[in-house]
C-alpha cells in the first residue's frame, strides 16, 4: 500500500469509531487522531456505552477498513512549503505530535493497551462465560451490526475520514449546535 493509502485506510479505521460513538453518544465529545506518519491512529471511547455498543465501536473500525478499500483516497489540501523549521506547518506538526502522545496516554488509561478484535472477543466471554460454543457468533453478529452502521451511515463516515485524513485530527463541535437543531420560537412568524 502506498503511504496515501494507508494513511486513508487508517483515518477510515479511526473515523469509524467515532461515527458510532456519535451515533451511541451524541452529547460525548469524541476525537480521533493519525500519528503525523499517518500509519496508526486512535479515537477517545466515549464513556457511557453498553458493553455491546462498545463491542460494535471496537468492531466498526475493521467494517470500514471493508469499505475504504473501495474508495478513493481523498487530495490533501495543498500545503506551502517553507524550509523555515518554525514555520506554522512545523509548528503544526509538531503540536500534533505531542497532542497524539497525549491523546494516545487518555486512550490506554481509558480502555487498556487492548486491541478492537481483543475487546469484541471479551465482550463475547462476559456475554457467555459458561458458553464458549457461543462465542464466535456472539463476535459475527457484532461485527455484522459494526459494518451495518458503517454502510448505513458512510456518507458520515467519508467525511469524518476525509477530515481526518487531511488534517491528522478530528473533534466534534461542542453539543451545542453538534445536531444542527435550532431553537424556533413557539409563536414565530408562521404562515
Amino acid at each position: 500500500m502506498t503511504d496515501r493509502r494507508t494513511r486513508w485506510v487508517v483515518a477510515c479505521h479511526e473515523a469509524a469509531h467515532v461515527l458510532v460513538g456519535l451515533l451511541f453518544a451524541p452529547e460525548a465529545m469524541q476525537s480521533a487522531q493519525l500519528t503525523p506518519d499517518g500509519k496508526r491512529g486512535l479515537a477517545l471511547v466515549p464513556g457511557g456505552l453498553s458493553d455491546r455498543q462498545a463491542a460494535i465501536f471496537a468492531a466498526a473500525g475493521m467494517a470500514a477498513e471493508r469499505c475504504a478499500i473501495r474508495w478513493p483516497v481523498p487530495r490533501m489540501k495543498p500545503r506551502k512549503v517553507t524550509t523555515d523549521p518554525q514555520s506554522v506547518t512545523a509548528m503544526r506538526e509538531q503540536a500534533i505530535a505531542e497532542t497524539f502522545t497525549d491523546h494516545a496516554a487518555g486512550f490506554f488509561k481509558q480502555r487498556g493497551n487492548l486491541t478492537d478484535n481483543e475487546h469484541v472477543g471479551i465482550y463475547a466471554v462476559k456475554l457467555h462465560p459458561d458458553s464458549p460454543g457461543e462465542w464466535a457468533g456472539d463476535v459475527m453478529r457484532v461485527q455484522a451490526d459494526a459494518l451495518r452502521l458503517v454502510r448505513r451511515h458512510r456518507c458520515l463516515l467519508r467525511q469524518i475520514a476525509t477530515q481526518l485524513f487531511r488534517e491528522g485530527y478530528y473533534f466534534t463541535p461542542s453539543s451545542d449546535g453538534a445536531n444542527g437543531h435550532t431553537e424556533t420560537p413557539e409563536n414565530g412568524d408562521q404562515k
